[in-house]
């Protein structure tokens, strides 16, 4: 997806338009997941190391959305809202 200028009556208007497959982004491969399981008793957490683990996998999700988001091209669009 692209956005794009308008032309015609819609001159001036940027619009999102369909990119054709020759313009389209290369795709960002997500990692392979080898986390170790986590350390937590009766739905608590143990240990220091289990919480940095947390805390690091949420930063992962958090990039991964990134690079979703700016691989597609959707970046600018939420720049603008």
């Amino acid at each position: 997806m692209a956005l794009r200028t308008g032309h015609g009556n819609g001159r001036g208007r940027p619009h999102v338009e369909v990119c054709p497959a020759d313009e389209l982004p290369a795709p960002i491969a997500a990692p392979a997941k080898t986390d170790p399981p986590l350390n937590r008793c009766k739905g608590k957490i143990v240990d220091s190391a289990t919480a940095r683990a947390l805390g690091s996998r949420g930063g992962i999700t958090t990039a991964r959305r990134v690079r979703l988001i700016d691989s597609l091209g959707l970046s600018k669009l939420i720049e603008a809202t």
